[in-house]
């Protein structure tokens, strides 16, 4: 849901939804192919008519394998008939299509970034590509906050005092300690940078749960 109006919505993500079906069937025709290629066919040309050859039922018995022949007339043959092999490439081409498309569908925005993508331009690209997410959590939070507030209503409490805040933080980047230490020999060189700046950089990247004054404190109470 894209609001919090009745009308149902397509679900955001239906055209990832359906490659994945598509790959499915795909990748489950590949293995039948692949099963029924590996599978060869014994093809027997001039048979012999001896009894050894025949169960008791009357019914032609052929025995391969380990310990078992094949007897045929004059002029006859046995072999294996290869089934062909030319499709399977093509199918895997196509599979492999069709995972890169689902790959551009979803939300797989870390591993594409260049080596010399920076910060800012990597926010601006994840931010772009969860941009459906966010509007998903901010519908589903807007709907249960109503939910919640006619509840509250109903057993007599504050509706006003209901708030649901959604999630959107979906641009998760793993912390680089090789950034922090770069960081810190910059301001140990004489760069502008202050320990209270520093701290907040060290906090966005979720390195420290506490506060500058908090991290104070506890640095001191370490002692030497």
């Amino acid at each position: 849901a894209a609001d919090t109006a009745p009308d149902i919505d397509k679900p955001p993500l239906l055209p990832l939804a359906e490659k994945c079906a598509s790959i499915y069937r795909l990748d489950a025709d590949h293995k039948l192919n692949l099963h029924m290629q590996s599978a060869s066919t014994l093809v027997i040309a001039g048979l012999a008519h001896n009894g050894d050859q025949h169960d008791g039922d009357g019914e032609r018995k052929v025995m391969v394998g380990a310990g078992g022949f094949i007897e045929v007339d004059i002029g006859g043959s046995a072999e294996y008939a290869q089934p062909g092999a030319e499709g399977l490439t093509a199918q895997q081409q196509a599979l492999d299509a069709m995972h890169i498309q689902a790959k551009n569908l979803g939300v797989d925005i870390l591993g594409n970034a260049g080596a010399g993508e920076s910060g800012d331009a990597m926010n601006v690209r994840l931010i772009a590509r969860t941009a459906t997410l966010v509007q998903v959590a901010s519908a589903g939070a807007a709907g249960l906050e109503r939910i919640l507030k006619i509840a509250a209503r109903w057993v007599g409490a504050n509706p006003d005092q209901v708030a649901v805040k959604p999630f959107t933080d979906f641009n998760v980047q793993s912390a680089n300690p090789a950034e922090a230490l770069a960081l810190a020999q910059i301001r140990n060189l004489g760069a502008p940078y202050s320990k209270r700046a520093y701290h907040w950089w060290l906090s966005k990247q979720k390195f420290t749960p506490f506060s500058y004054e908090e991290e104070m404190d506890e640095i001191e109470s370490e002692g030497p």
